[in-house]
C-alpha cells in the first residue's frame, strides 16, 4: 500500500479548512480518514511533516484515532504516534485557547492543565467557573451562565469536538483525558457543547442528522458518562428549535416530550433540572407542551415559579451595583405582591430608574395576567422609556409555541396592549405618546384615515372622547404634530387643539392652524378671539425662525405663482383639471394612442400671473410608459357639452397612474413663491445667503431641507422644487467646449438637456406637480415629481409649441 499516490495537496487543504471556526467538519474528517485508510504509514509521515499543526491538526488525528478501530492493530506505529500527539498537545491548545479568549488567570489555567492531566483529581469547574467572563446579559436560564468564552473564541468547534472524539477512543489515556474534558465543558456549558458535538454527525452545513447518527450520537454520549440531564436537556432543546424544519426533529421532539411528560417518579426530577438549562423562552414553549399534551401540573407551577424567579432576578442582577440592599430587597417585596406601588415609587424613579431603564425584563411580561407579571409591567412602564415599551409590545403580541419559528399572525394586537397598559395604571399620556412614537404614518395634514394599529388606536381613543391632545401637551413636537393631524378634526379634541396653538414650537402652532381650517366656523367660534392670537403669534415666531429669516432674504427674487389644492370631484369639461375626459371640441383629433391628459389649465379662471395668457386653455398629456409628453393650446373656450367630444379613449387604473383616470378638482391660491436653493440663474446669491447665515454644514442642509419641504407643492408658474442633484437647466462648465464659453460670454446660447439655454434666454417653470396624496384617491403618481418648462419670452407671446418636460423620482 506504500505506493498508493496520496493528493497531497489536497490533504492539506482539508487540514487548512479544518482550521477554521466552520461547523461543516464531518466531510473534510471523512474524506481524511477514508485517504489515510488506504496508506496509513505513508499518511502519517505526511502528518509529522506537515508544518502547520494547530487545533485543527488535532481534531483531524482525534477523529482518525476514534473512527479506525483496526488502526492499533494494523499500524501500531501510526496509533502510537496520534495518541501522543494529542495527550502531548491537546491540553495545551485548550489552555492555550482560554488564555486569550475566557478571561482566566495564569493559575487558573495551571489549576486547569493539572485536572486534565491527572496530575490532581480536585475538580476545578466550582472554582474556575466565577472566573469565566459573562456574556450580555449574565445568564441563559437559571441554571446555565453565559460564558463570553462559548460566543467568542475563534478555536471552540475545534476544541470541543477534539475533547469529545478522544473521550471516545480506544487508547485508555487519551479517552481518560477526553472524558475529563466532557465533564468539565459539560458543566460548564452542556447544551453548548452538546451542540458543537452533534454537528460531527450531520449533514454538511444542515441540521438534519445522517440516517441513523442521532441514536449513535445519543448512545456515544452516554458511553463517555455524559450526565442525563444535559443529554434531556439538548435533545428538548434540538426537538423543540427543530420541529418544523424537518420531520427528523418533529419526531426526536416528540419522542423526548413523551419521555419527560409520561416519565415516573425518578425521572421527573432529572427532567425538571434538565428544563432549567434553556433559555427561558424555548423552556417556556416546552412547558406548555408537557400541559397540554399531557396534563402536567409540574409545568404549571415551574411555569409560576421561572417566571416569579426571572422577575426577582432581574431586580438583583440589574441592581448589582446598588449599595442600599434594603431599597432591592423592597423591590422583591413588590414583585411578590408584599408591597403596594405607591410604596416603592419614590425609590423607583430616584434609585432605579439609572440602573434599570435599558432592562430587557419585557418579554416576560407577556405571559399575561398573572398577578407578578402585571406588577412587573407596571415596574417597566415606569422604568421604561418608549424605545423600550415598543420592544415589549413586539414580544407581547406573539404567544411563545412550540415549534413556530417565523409567527405570521400575531396572537395579541394593540387594543390587548393598550387594556393591559390601562390595567396596571400606566399613565394615559405615556400610552398615547407611545403610540404617536411608533406609527410608521408621517402625516403633513390632516387626515380622517389611520391607516397602522397605531395610528387606528390613537383615533380610537379620541373617538371615545378621550383627550388625547390634553395629555400630549409635554410630549415631543413630532409626536404633538401627528395626533394634531390624526385626531384634531374630531370634536372631543378640539378644546386642547386650541390649547396647542400657546405652544411654544413654530411647528405645533401651524399644525394646529392647519387643522383649525378644516373645521366649521360654527365649531371654532367660541375660539375666535384665541386663533387670532395664536396666527399673529405664529407670523411673528416664522419670521424669527432661520427659514423664515433665508425666505425673507429671498423675497427680492419671489415671482407670483398660483398653488393648486386638489380635491376628488367631477369639473365642466372646460375647468382647471387633474386627469379625467380632457376638453376636446368636435373635429379635433386626440393625441396618439396612450396619450392621457394630465392637466389643463383654463387661464380665464385662474388668478392673473404676470407674463401669462389671460385666456384660453392649455392641456398638458402624457404618455406613462415611456414619459412621451405633448401640448395643445386652444385660444378659444367653448362651453357647451354638445360641441365637445364624448367618444374619448377609455383608461382604467390598470394603464396608468391614479392622477390620470380620476378627475381632481383645482382650487387656487395666489403666493409669492420664492426660489429653489438650487435655481440655476441665483447660485451665487443663495450661496452668499447661507454662507453668511451658517459656518455648520449639517446645520445648513437641515434649514435647506425644510425650506424646500415648505415650498412644495402643485402649481402654475412660480420656481420649482429640486431635490439635492440640482437644477436640471443649469449649464454644467465643465462640459463646455471653448466656443460654448465663448457663446456665453456674449450673451448667446448653448445647448443642454433642454436644447437652447442661456441667461438671455431663460427657462422658466410653467406647471410643477409633486407627488402629493389625495384624500380618497391616494397619491397622485407613483413617486417623484413632474415640471413642463417654457422660455420666457415664449410664454409672453403665448406660443406653447417648445415645452420641455422633466420627471424627478426619488
Amino acid at each position: 500500500m506504500n505506493n498508493i499516490n496520496i493528493p497531497e495537496r489536497f490533504m492539506k487543504t482539508v487540514l487548512k479548512n479544518s482550521d477554521y471556526g466552520n461547523e461543516s467538519y464531518r466531510e473534510p474528517l471523512k474524506n481524511i480518514l477514508r485517504i489515510f485508510m488506504k496508506d496509513r504509514v505513508g499518511c502519517t509521515e505526511k502528518f509529522k511533516n506537515y508544518k502547520k499543526k494547530n487545533s485543527g491538526f488535532s481534531l483531524c488525528a482525534a477523529y482518525i484515532l476514534s473512527e479506525d478501530k483496526e488502526l492499533e492493530k494494523e499500524c501500531i506505529e501510526s496509533f502510537d504516534y496520534f495518541s501522543g500527539y494529542l495527550k502531548n498537545t491537546f491540553v495545551n491548545e485548550v489552555a492555550k485557547d482560554f488564555k486569550y479568549e475566557s478571561g482566566l488567570k495564569k493559575e487558573d489555567i495551571k489549576l486547569f492543565t493539572d485536572y486534565m492531566n491527572a496530575v490532581s483529581d480536585e475538580k476545578p469547574l466550582e472554582q474556575l467557573k466565577r472566573r469565566f467572563k459573562r456574556g450580555y446579559g449574565g445568564r441563559i436560564s437559571r441554571k446555565q451562565e453565559r460564558y463570553l468564552y462559548f460566543d467568542d473564541s475563534s478555536h471552540i468547534h475545534n476544541i470541543v469536538q477534539t475533547g469529545f472524539l478522544c473521550a471516545k477512543c480506544e487508547n485508555s489515556a487519551i479517552a481518560e483525558m477526553g472524558i475529563r474534558f466532557m465533564q468539565f465543558f459539560t458543566k460548564l456549558a452542556p447544551l453548548k457543547t452538546l451542540s458543537i458535538c452533534s454537528k460531527l454527525y450531520r449533514v454538511k452545513n444542515g441540521c438534519k442528522f445522517l440516517k441513523g447518527r442521532f441514536d449513535k450520537f445519543i448512545d456515544n454520549l452516554n458511553r463517555i458518562k455524559v450526565q442525563k440531564t444535559y443529554i434531556t436537556a439538548w435533545m428538548l432543546l434540538y426537538g423543540q428549535s427543530h420541529y418544523i424544519c424537518h420531520n427528523e426533529g418533529k419526531v426526536i421532539y416528540e419522542d423526548v416530550l413523551k419521555t419527560v411528560g409520561e416519565g415516573n417518579i425518578e425521572d421527573d426530577a432529572v427532567n425538571s433540572e434538565a428544563l432549567e438549562y434553556i433559555d427561558i423562552r424555548k423552556q417556556m414553549a416546552i412547558h406548555r407542551t408537557l400541559v397540554e399534551k399531557y396534563d402536567r401540573e409540574t409545568s404549571v407551577k415551574a411555569m409560576d415559579e421561572m417566571f416569579l424567579d426571572e422577575y426577582i432576578r432581574f431586580i438583583r442582577v440589574n441592581m448589582i451595583h446598588s449599595k442600599d440592599q434594603q431599597i432591592i430587597e423592597k423591590m422583591v417585596e413588590y414583585i411578590k405582591g408584599e408591597l403596594d406601588f405607591e410604596e416603592i415609587e419614590e425609590n423607583v424613579h430616584k434609585k432605579f430608574k439609572p440602573a434599570l431603564q435599558n432592562c430587557e425584563i419585557g418579554y416576560i411580561c407577556g405571559v399575561g395576567c398573572k398577578e407578578y407579571a402585571l406588577r412587573g409591567l407596571k415596574l417597566f412602564a415606569e422604568l421604561c422609556d418608549i424605545n423600550n415599551l415598543k420592544g415589549f409590545y413586539n414580544e407581547f403580541k406573539y404567544d411563545v409555541k412550540p415549534g413556530v419559528l417565523q409567527r405570521k399572525k400575531p396572537d395579541r394586537n394593540i387594543y390587548d396592549f393598550t387594556e393591559l397598559l390601562e390595567a396596571v395604571g400606566v399613565a394615559e399620556s405615556f400610552i398615547y405618546e407611545f403610540l404617536c412614537s411608533y406609527t410608521k404614518e408621517d402625516l403633513e395634514k390632516p387626515s380622517k384615515q389611520p391607516k397602522d394599529e397605531f395610528a387606528q388606536r390613537l383615533y380610537r381613543y379620541a373617538k371615545e372622547e378621550k383627550d388625547v391632545l390634553g395629555n400630549l401637551l409635554l410630549a415631543g413636537d413630532r409626536e404633538k404634530i401627528f395626533a394634531i393631524y390624526q385626531t384634531g378634526l374630531l370634536r372631543s379634541q378640539l378644546k386642547s387643539l386650541v390649547k396647542m396653538l400657546e405652544d411654544s414650537s413654530v411647528y405645533v402652532v401651524k399644525a394646529a392652524l392647519d387643522t383649525i381650517k378644516w373645521l366649521k366656523d360654527e365649531e371654532i367660534s367660541p375660539f375666535k378671539e384665541n386663533i387670532d392670537i395664536a396666527e399673529k403669534k405664529f407670523d411673528e415666531m416664522i419670521m424669527n425662525t432661520p427659514v423664515g429669516i433665508f425666505k425673507r432674504s429671498l423675497k427680492k427674487y419671489s415671482k407670483e405663482a398660483v398653488h393648486l389644492q386638489l380635491s376628488k370631484e367631477a369639473v365642466p369639461r372646460w375647468s382647471t383639471k387633474l386627469g379625467g375626459k380632457p376638453y376636446l371640441p368636435l373635429g379635433e383629433e386626440h393625441p396618439e394612442e396612450g396619450m392621457y391628459l394630465l392637466a389643463q389649465i383654463n387661464f380665464e379662471e385662474i388668478p392673473k400671473l404676470q407674463g401669462y395668457p389671460e385666456k384660453g386653455l392649455l392641456q398638458f398629456y402624457i404618455k406613462e410608459e415611456t414619459c412621451e409628453h405633448t401640448t395643445r393650446y386652444f385660444n378659444e373656450i367653448i362651453r357647451d357639452e354638445s360641441k365637445l367630444q364624448e367618444d374619448l379613449p377609455e383608461i382604467s387604473n390598470d394603464d396608468c397612474w391614479d392622477v390620470l383616470w380620476s378627475e381632481l378638482k383645482v382650487t387656487y391660491k395666489k403666493i409669492d413663491d420664492t426660489p429653489s436653493v438650487e435655481d440655476y440663474l441665483l447660485d451665487k446669491e443663495i450661496e452668499d445667503i447661507l454662507n453668511e447665515m451658517f459656518t455648520d454644514h449639517d446645520e445648513k442642509y437641515e434649514m435647506t431641507s425644510q425650506y424646500e419641504q415648505e415650498r412644495l407643492g402643485n402649481k402654475i408658474g412660480g420656481y420649482p422644487y429640486f431635490p439635492d442633484w440640482g437644477d436640471p437647466r443649469k449649464i454644467d462648465e465643465d462640459r463646455l467646449c471653448p466656443d460654448d464659453t465663448a457663446r456665453l460670454e456674449r450673451g448667446e446660447t448653448v445647448l443642454n438637456e433642454y436644447g437652447e439655454v442661456s441667461f438671455a434666454n431663460e427657462w422658466i417653470c410653467l406647471l410643477s406637480l409633486y407627488n402629493e396624496e389625495v384624500e380618497g384617491l391616494g397619491n397622485i403618481q407613483e413617486d417623484g415629481s413632474i415640471y413642463f418648462f417654457i422660455r420666457k419670452a415664449d410664454l409672453e407671446k403665448g406660443d406653447f409649441s417648445d415645452i420641455k418636460y422633466h420627471r424627478f423620482s426619488y
